[in-house]
C-alpha cells in the first residue's frame, strides 16, 4: 500500500478527532444507571457508589469496572506475559481494553471508576500504562500503535472518585488487517510446529531476518510519536507506512517476533531499553531500542532479531558480503550472536572469534563489536515511565 493511501487514513483519523470534542459532549449530556455487573460488585464488596457516581454511569454501552473489585480477573495463557504479571485489578482494566481493541464502533463506551486517593498512589497515567501493557501483549492489534489517539478518554471527578470514559475512536482498518492476517498466515505455513519450542523459535527467527528489513534511515523517536507502521509488527511482516514492503525499526523486528511466537504458542514479551555498540556507555552509539524475552522449556531467554539482520557492508562490498555467507559457521553465528541469551550475557556481550571471517585475498572481518543491551528501568536516562513500567512486568533471563 502506498504513501497517498496511508496519507489518506491518517487524514481521516485526524478529522475524527476533532469529534471526540463532540463525542465528551454527548456523554456528559447524557448523564451516563449504573449496569447491573458493577451494582453486583459494589454489594459484594460492601462499597456503595454516590448517586451522582451512578447518574454519570447511566446509560453506558460497554463494561463498567470499579477498579478495586477486580470483578474481570480471568486465567489467560502464559504467552501473554504482560498480563499474568499484572494485579488483579489490573487485570481488569487489562480485559477491559482488550474488549475495545477490536471495535470498530465509536459508540461503544466503557467506563473505569476509582477513588481519587487510589489514582493518586498509582499515578495518573497508570491506566495508560496497562493499556500499553495489552497493546504490547496483542502485536496484532498494531493499529493501537500506529495511531496513538485511536482510543479516546474523558474523565470526571465527583465525590472523591474520578470516572474515565474509554471508547474506540471509529476508524476502518479491515484493508490493513486482512493483509496483516495474510502475511503472518504465509509466515508460519512452512513453519514445522511438530518440533521442539527451541527448533520452532530458530525456524521463526531466521525467517524473519530473511524477510525483514531495517530502515536505517530513520532513527528511534519516543513512545508518543512512533505512529508510523515500521514501528509495528505490520511493518516487519506487510510494509511501513510509505509502503516499503517489510520495513521495519527494531520495535516492528519485536513486535513481530513476538506475535509470530504467540502463534506457536511460546511465551514471548517485549523488551525497551538501550544499547551501545562498544564499551563506553557515553559513545555516541547509545540508543534506544527494543527486543524481546522468550521461555522455552520453563527458562527464560533474551533475543534480539534486528542485531542478527543488521546487514554490514565493509568497503570490499558486495562481493565479500556473499564470500561470508559461504563461510557457514561464522555466518551462522554472526545471525544468532544475540538468540537466547540470559539478561547478564546481554548487558556484557564480548566480540570473540566464532564470528571471525578469514577469506582468502581479504583482512580478517568481525562484524560482530562488544555490545550491551540493558532494560529501561528507574533512572534510566532515556526511559519513559512507559517503558519502566512495561519491564516491571518481565522476568530476568537467568
Amino acid at each position: 500500500m502506498g504513501r497517498s493511501t496511508y496519507h489518506g487514513r491518517y487524514n481521516f483519523i485526524r478529522y475524527l478527532r476533532i469529534s471526540i470534542g463532540i463525542l465528551t459532549a454527548v456523554l456528559i449530556a447524557n448523564a451516563l444507571i449504573v449496569s447491573t455487573n458493577i451494582q453486583t460488585a459494589d454489594a459484594e464488596a460492601g462499597k456503595i457508589l454516590p448517586v451522582r457516581i451512578n447518574e454519570q454511569l447511566e446509560g453506558l454501552t460497554g463494561r463498567c469496572l470499579l477498579y478495586e473489585t477486580a470483578d474481570d480477573v480471568i486465567s489467560r495463557e502464559d504467552i501473554w506475559v504482560m498480563y499474568n504479571a499484572l494485579s488483579d485489578e489490573d487485570k481488569a482494566v487489562y480485559n477491559l481494553f482488550l474488549d475495545l481493541a477490536g471495535r470498530q464502533d465509536s459508540t461503544y463506551v466503557s467506563a473505569v471508576v476509582i477513588p481519587e486517593y487510589k489514582l493518586k498512589m498509582l499515578g495518573e497515567k497508570h491506566l495508560w500504562y496497562v493499556y500499553s501493557a495489552m497493546r504490547h501483549d496483542h502485536p496484532e492489534y498494531f493499529y493501537l500503535s500506529a495511531s496513538p489517539d485511536i482510543i479516546n478518554c474523558m474523565k470526571i471527578s465527583l465525590d472523591d472518585y474520578c470516572i474515565f470514559f474509554f471508547n474506540m475512536v471509529e476508524n476502518d482498518f479491515s484493508e490493513e488487517i486482512q493483509a496483516f492476517e495474510d502475511a503472518t498466515a504465509a509466515f508460519m505455513e512452512d513453519i514445522d510446529l511438530g518440533l521442539s519450542d527451541l527448533e520452532i523459535e530458530q525456524q521463526i527467527h531466521d525467517k524473519l531476518i530473511d524477510l525483514a528489513c531495517y530502515d536505517e534511515y530513520n532513527d528511534i523517536a519516543p513512545d508518543e510519536d512512533c505512529s508510523d507502521l515500521k514501528y509495528t509488527a505490520y511493518g516487519a511482516l506487510v510494509a511501513n507506512s510509505e509502503g516499503t514492503p517489510n520495513c521495519a525499526l527494531c520495535r516492528g523486528y519485536a513486535l513481530a517476533f513476538e506475535h509470530l511466537l504467540h502463534l506457536a504458542g511460546i511465551p514471548c514479551g517485549y523488551v525497551s531499553g538501550e544499547v551501545f555498540r562498544n564499551d563506553s556507555e557515553q559513545d555516541e552509539s547509545r540508543v534506544p531500542h527494543a527486543w524481546n524475552l522468550v521461555r522455552i522449556e520453563d527458562k527464560w531467554y533474551e533475543v534480539d532479531a534486528t542485531w542478527d539482520d543488521i546487514t554490514y557492508n565493509p568497503d570490499n562490498g558486495e562481493e565479500y558480503n556473499e564470500l561470508m555467507e559461504q563461510e557457514t559457521i561464522p555466518y551462522y553465528n554472526w545471525r544468532h550472536h544475540y538468540f537466547n541469551r540470559s539478561t547478564f550475557e546481554m548487558r556484557n556481550l564480548k566480540v570473540s572469534d566464532d564470528t571471525l571471517f578469514v577469506i582468502e585475498g581479504y583482512y580478517p572481518y568481525n562484524p560482530v563489536k562488544d555490545t550491551s543491551h540493558r532494560r529501561s528501568k528507574k533512572g534510566s536516562e532515556n526511559a519513559t515511565e512507559t517503558d519502566v513500567f512495561l519491564n516491571s512486568l518481565l522476568p530476568y533471563a537467568r
